[in-house]
């Protein structure tokens, strides 16, 4: 498996589309609770800034932490509540994940790119910005993580993309680390 970090050798998503909707849908899992977590609140502002700034219309969000207020915020700003990975199919998606654990990413990934094992076409329509891969693999590398829900699997969806996918890492934010280290698109 080769890393290139180089974004001048990547294509940009833009130069793989046919058409002027770049990505017409923002889908957000994992934020947490805005009303109780400041962090998962500076999260959901940089997802709405995102879909404000790329023109996205479809926004929706969804986490088991989210309480009635966290709904209203994220109405209040267009994301609506949408649970499940159906919404990640058939539309280009920009998939915002900041900071969720290794199985979510496992079953969502999972889910929605049946088929993974073969080849990414599956979620060739997906944009990820959320933990960097190279960390998971460096990491599974080192065996850092060997029991557990964050351990790899050799018939893991991480496994199986790590080879598949280009990752742009994102620099550093000091101000809030806890919401926003370890990213990459």
């Amino acid at each position: 498996l080769k890393y290139n970090p180089k974004a001048e050798d990547l294509p940009s998503f833009s130069e793989t589309s046919d058409d002027a909707s770049l990505c017409p849908r923002l889908v957000c899992l994992g934020i947490g609770s805005v009303e109780s977590s400041p962090s998962s609140a500076c999260q959901l502002a940089l997802a709405w800034l995102l879909a404000e700034e790329l023109g996205i219309p479809e926004r929706s969000w969804a986490d088991p932490q989210m309480r009635a207020a966290d709904v209203a915020a994220g109405l209040e700003l267009g994301f609506s509540l949408e649970e499940g990975v159906a919404q990640l199919t058939g539309k280009r998606v920009l998939l915002f994940m900041p900071h969720c654990d290794r199985p979510l990413y496992e079953a969502v990934l999972g889910t929605a790119g049946t088929g993974i094992a073969k080849d990414a076409s599956p979620l060739a329509d997906l944009v990820l910005l959320g933990n960097s891969f190279q960390v998971y693999r460096e990491r599974d590398e080192l065996n850092l993580v060997t029991t557990g829900p964050g351990a790899a699997r050799a018939d893991g969806v991480l496994q199986h993309l790590y080879a598949l996918v280009v990752e742009r890492p994102l620099p550093a934010f000091q101000g809030l680390p806890e919401a926003f280290n370890d990213l990459s698109v």
